[in-house]
């Protein structure tokens, strides 16, 4: 068991709201309902791994940094013209 030096802040907490949560996900008893955990068994793992690699053969400096809170211009406009795909076309005038 590792032992690290922490504020006394810290001292007597034995737990946590994440640590329980993650606790309970943990447990194969337990059907969660809430958003965040999809059912790891629905991960396209070869997809992911294409896409990892084609951004890190292409690039993969600017891949490491931090970016703006808004997030990655070109990755924004690619998400933007997938949704926009099952989206109704705009109306042009208002009835």
């Amino acid at each position: 068991m590792f032992s690290f030096a922490l504020s006394p802040l810290f001292a007597g907490v034995t737990s946590s709201p994440v640590r329980d949560v993650l606790a309970l996900l943990a447990r194969t008893d337990v059907i969660w309902f809430a958003g965040g955990t999809p059912d790891p068994a629905l991960f396209e793992l070869d997809d992911i791994a294409g896409c990892y690699e084609h951004v890190f053969s292409t690039q993969g400096r600017r891949a490491l940094q931090y970016a703006s809170t808004e997030g990655e211009p070109e990755l924004r406009e690619q998400a933007a013209r997938r949704l926009s795909r099952h989206c109704p076309p705009r109306r042009t005038t208002c009835r």
